[in-house]
């Protein structure tokens, strides 16, 4: 059996007002490239970006995880997901966010290694809140050394009615520097805390009263992983913003500034949250609250680009169709004669956070092609890639096939492309789109007959006319807004 490598140490200082501060990142090289990573998508524009965004004021206080190897419970459930839920309620009562804090040990003591001396890793701590959620810290980390402690049933129940739906990485293993720090900057900007992994060093611990984290002064050993959030950017002293659990003395009380070529050096993982729809602040969700349904909004948009020769530069000039409704969300391009041999771009996009994408094609021959999300888990042409379906960015567009790249219509006849957007993650996508082929009827008359119950009602969305876009808002159980734009080719 393979044994993980944990790199973990604890570490006791020798200056008398230091506190035992320990770590517990267990590394997932293995793994972490095989996690759903959150999509490169095209539209940010770097000059929208604020100059500085500091999410302190939506964390919990410091609190010292102590002499346990708990850093992931407590940067994925103290803090990552308390920081979340107050954002989302836009609550800044100290008081309040403390009160309503979610625990670290209800994480880390389910998923730890063989002992309370080991520690874990961020994704296993991920699973679990989107399997089982989280309690509250009052509720279980009265004594955060008590790594031994398991969860009764009554709270296992309750606290899987409020789980999160799902969570992504923000960049692999071998991404660049640069790339690192403008997505990491980008979730910040959107207001999205940051689970990290990162590689300290034994001067990492020696931080008191310190408001930046310099790696080459002092004694730069290598002192192993530990998990944090960062929760601001200053792009002015192009540096981030780390909330540990190391207590008040450590650091700027408790956070740390890092610059942002040190964090790229330094910082292995990277994570981001996606809530689920029960998640809020200052209830208790029971049963009864968890079945309740609020108004869900779904609204999305596409548009249809062909290629037009080239712009005086030599790069590729793409013109916009006119696509025309027919009614119900569906759609046909129009304003042009449509050729085989004609390339073509589609771009699609979320008009609200936090909405899944998928996109699949039909050509004459019936045969299906996928196109979003680029992934090996719905297609052999996406080998390597994992991205996720989801649109985490309104400002963010996915262009099919890429930026750079452009569909062909092969064959005469119908080229039918299908655009599901949900609020939640829908599997099985290669058995959609098989049964949208092979099903009789109209094309809605196929959605309705394989989706069901979870489309949105149609007297719930409003299609526009001249472009494929549209406004959902319902109180069913439906998740799933469908387009359907079809290019017909002639010889």
């Amino acid at each position: 059996m393979k044994i993980p490598v944990i790199l973990c140490l604890a570490v006791f200082l020798s200056a008398p007002a230091g506190p035992a501060t320990s770590q517990g990142l267990v590394l997932e090289d293995e793994t972490y490239d095989a996690l759903p990573q959150l999509a490169q998508l095209e539209g940010y524009k770097d000059q929208d970006l604020p100059p500085a965004v500091d999410l302190s004021a939506y964390c919990p206080p410091v609190r010292n995880q102590g002499d346990v190897y708990s850093c992931v419970g407590w940067a994925v459930g103290y803090g990552a997901l308390t920081i979340k839920k107050a954002i989302l309620a836009q609550c800044t009562d100290r008081k309040r966010i403390e009160e309503q804090a979610n625990s670290a040990m209800f994480i880390y003591n389910q998923i730890k290694r063989e002992s309370c001396a080991q520690g874990a890793r961020i994704s296993d701590a991920l699973n679990l809140i989107r399997e089982k959620g989280d309690c509250l810290a009052s509720e279980f980390d009265t004594d955060v050394e008590d790594c031994e402690r398991r969860p009764d049933e009554t709270l296992l129940n309750r606290t899987a009615l409020d789980t999160i739906a799902d969570y992504l990485t923000l960049f692999g293993l071998q991404a660049s520097a640069e790339e690192k720090i403008r997505r990491t900057i980008r979730a910040l900007s959107g207001n999205e805390p940051v689970i990290i992994g990162m590689m300290v060093r034994k001067n990492f611990y020696q931080l008191h009263d310190a408001k930046y984290w310099w790696p080459n002064l002092g004694n730069t050993t290598p002192a192993g992983g530990h998990a944090m959030v960062v929760v601001g950017y200053d792009l002015p002293s192009a540096s981030f913003l780390l909330f540990n659990s190391w207590g008040t003395v450590w650091g700027d009380r408790g956070f740390i500034r890092i610059k942002f070529e040190d964090f790229a050096e330094h910082c292995k993982y990277g994570f981001i949250l996606k809530m689920g729809e029960n998640a809020r602040m200052g209830e208790t969700i029971n049963a009864q609250s968890a079945s309740l349904h609020p108004v869900r909004t779904i609204s999305g948009a596409a548009s249809l680009d062909y290629l037009d020769g080239e712009e005086a530069g030599g790069s590729p000039l793409f013109r916009r169709s006119a696509v025309t409704g027919t009614g119900n969300g569906v759609y046909r391009a129009t304003g042009r004669d449509w050729q085989t041999g004609q390339l073509f771009q589609l771009a699609a996009w979320a008009e609200q956070h936090g909405l899944y994408l998928y996109v699949f094609s039909i050509d004459p021959t019936e045969t299906i092609h996928v196109h979003w999300p680029r992934s090996f888990r719905v297609s052999d042409r996406f080998s390597g890639l994992n991205e996720s379906a989801l649109l985490l960015d309104p400002q963010a567009r996915a262009t099919i096939p890429g930026p750079d790249q452009a569909l062909r219509l092969n064959q005469s006849g119908h080229n039918t492309l299908y655009l599901l957007f949900a609020a939640k993650e829908v599997k099985h996508l290669d058995f959609i789109a098989a049964k949208m082929r092979d099903c009789a009827g109209d094309y809605r008359e196929r959605l309705e007959s394989l989706l069901g119950k979870h489309l949105v009602p149609l007297a719930d969305i409003r299609f526009e006319a001249d472009r494929p876009a549209f406004t959902a808002a319902t109180r069913s159980d439906g998740y799933m807004v469908p387009m359907v734009v079809v290019l017909n080719a002639r010889n």
